[in-house]
């Protein structure tokens, strides 16, 4: 199954700073679960389809993905899954970040 999603131009090596969130610039893109993943683990960044490829509520059109950003949390990831009734297709779990937030 395909669907649309706005992905970065541009992948990030480490956690994109304020500036670089400010300078974001999207692209329309149909994925399937399988590139979308790859995207991701490859340093893109997301959004959902936005008029004129630019992120604001009120250029907001639609979204075919559920996102769950939880930051912060000492219970264990593999824990939680085992838990859910339904289960995501795509997670990833960033606990590794260096002080200088860099993907370890």
């Amino acid at each position: 199954m395909f669907f649309e999603i706005e992905l970065t131009k541009d992948y990030y090596v480490g956690k994109p700073t304020e500036k670089d969130i400010k300078q974001m610039k999207y692209e329309l893109k149909e994925v399937n679960q399988d590139s979308f993943s790859f995207f991701i683990q490859e340093g893109y960044c997301y959004t959902s389809v936005m008029k004129d490829d630019h992120r604001s509520k009120d250029n907001f059109i639609q979204t075919n993905i559920i996102t769950f950003d939880i930051d912060s949390c000492s219970v264990d990831m593999d824990e939680t899954l085992k838990r859910l009734s339904i289960k995501p297709y795509i997670w990833k779990s960033r606990a590794c970040l260096t002080p200088e937030g860099k993907r370890c």
